[in-house]
């Protein structure tokens, strides 16, 4: 079984920027994998229900994940802090479940096929189509240190906010953690992890 898909059944089966412009906002789909220049970095969005979000350093994509670092999963109901084992399987750190959002959900892209997309160093805004699901990506102020990407549940499909009391998942090439929301661009470290060196 692929490594989206059995993140997505773990975080099913558990209980409960500096330096850029507006970063762009890209619609993803059920399918699509994103990498991010100079970076081994990636994510990817799980062709089955519950759309998940998964993110990763990646020994090639998102689904063969570097063994032993730290990777995020987000749905629209928990965020979750894994890391891939030996034998590149996910296993479950940690993870909180997220406030029931309601109102409109991120719309999905007009694109009907699922593709690869190429982030700059620039950052931007990764909307998980059909969800209130979404990733900030920021570029780092050291490009060897490589983006931050934090995923969670938000609101306003024109400038996506994190949700007050909500929990996001961050993960870079040097850590990886779960946030607190405590309002806008107010976090809390609720569980905080460093990446195995080398």
């Amino acid at each position: 079984m692929k490594w989206l898909a059995l993140a997505a059944l773990i975080l099913v089966g558990t209980s409960s920027a500096a330096g850029a412009a507006t970063p762009s906002v890209l619609l993803l789909r059920p399918g699509d994998q994103i990498v991010f220049s100079g970076s081994t970095l990636s994510c990817g969005v799980s062709a089955d229900s519950p759309q998940t979000v998964v993110c990763a350093i990646a020994a090639r994509n998102v689904e063969r994940p570097k063994a032993l670092t730290y990777a995020i999963a987000a749905t629209e109901s928990r965020v979750a802090l894994l890391q891939s084992t030996a034998t590149q399987t996910p296993q479950l750190v940690h993870v909180a479940s997220e406030p029931n959002l309601s109102g409109d959900v991120f719309p999905l892209p007009a694109r009907t096929a699922a593709k690869t997309i190429r982030v700059g160093a620039g950052g931007a805004v990764l909307t998980v189509g059909g969800t209130h699901v979404f990733c900030q990506v920021l570029p780092s102020s050291s490009p060897a240190d490589g983006p931050a990407i934090t995923c969670g549940v938000g609101v306003s499909a024109s400038a996506p906010t994190f949700a007050a009391s909500s929990y996001v998942a961050v993960l870079a090439e040097k850590h990886a953690g779960l946030d607190h929301v405590q309002g806008p661009n107010l976090f809390t470290p609720a569980l905080a992890r460093l990446q195995p060196s080398g």
